[in-house]
């Protein structure tokens, strides 16, 4: 009787640690946290007004259950709003609310990245096959 309480207590654990780590609830820290870097005044106007907008790498922008996240910021060209920030070093598992299943936050539709940009990223960087292929499907010859 004992082994099957236990057992059942081990399942249960399991899937509430699942739960609260996968999905739309195991990825809110994550959009949290981007979204608490894209509201940085830095940039925003209007600090970013009259001032082209480069990509911005920051890597290990955050922790999150001891792993860091690295962030890129890629122009839009809108002057309201810069930046179009995703992870890039990781991507979204079975989670219906991400439909490219890429962690990324935009107040605008498109960016602008540079193909070679992009590239040069890949090589000095580790960036998740799955962000890797959204960006190069997405980025323009310079």
């Amino acid at each position: 009787m004992r082994s099957k309480l236990f057992i059942l207590l081990v399942i249960i654990i399991y899937g509430l640690r699942y739960f609260f780590t996968h999905g739309e609830l195991g990825g809110k820290p994550i959009y949290a946290n981007l979204q608490a870097i894209s509201e940085e005044s830095r940039y925003n106007p209007p600090y970013t007004m009259n001032n082209p907008a480069p990509p911005v790498f920051i890597r290990k922008a955050f922790k999150y259950f001891h792993s860091g996240y690295d962030v890129l910021g890629i122009p839009t060209g809108d002057s309201l709003s810069p930046y179009f920030w995703i992870v890039t070093n990781t991507h979204a598992n079975n989670d219906p609310s991400s439909p490219e299943d890429i962690y990324y936050v935009t107040s605008g539709r498109g960016f602008k990245l540079s193909c070679g940009y992009l590239n040069a990223l890949i090589e000095k960087d580790n960036i998740d096959l799955v962000v890797e292929e959204f960006l190069k499907n997405r980025c323009v010859l310079p």
